[in-house]
């Protein structure tokens, strides 16, 4: 459910980002285009912050796994770690 937030989060940064850099060069503005000024950059700097909290958030779970072994070698989802035994 987070990495969809976070992308709605990017797609809603872009967007308003592209619409505030036309909106911010209009001349003269009007009420109109003073209003979509400061919505656009309250929505664009919202989002980002929502991406970047979601981004640094750390997870719930502890990883059993570093507790146990150290490093181990993780590829998305599939992890092991090989480890050498005198027989």
């Amino acid at each position: 459910m987070r990495e969809s937030i976070k992308a709605i989060c990017i797609v809603v940064f872009m967007v308003t980002c592209v619409w505030a850099a036309i909106v911010w060069t209009e001349v003269p503005p009007t009420q109109k285009i003073w209003i979509t000024r400061i919505t656009c950059t309250i929505l664009a700097l919202g989002s980002i912050s929502l991406f970047l909290l979601l981004h640094f958030q750390k997870d719930k779970a502890p990883d059993y796994l570093k507790i146990l072994f150290g490093n181990y070698c993780n590829r998305e989802g599939f992890c092991f770690l090989i480890v050498p035994k005198v027989k």
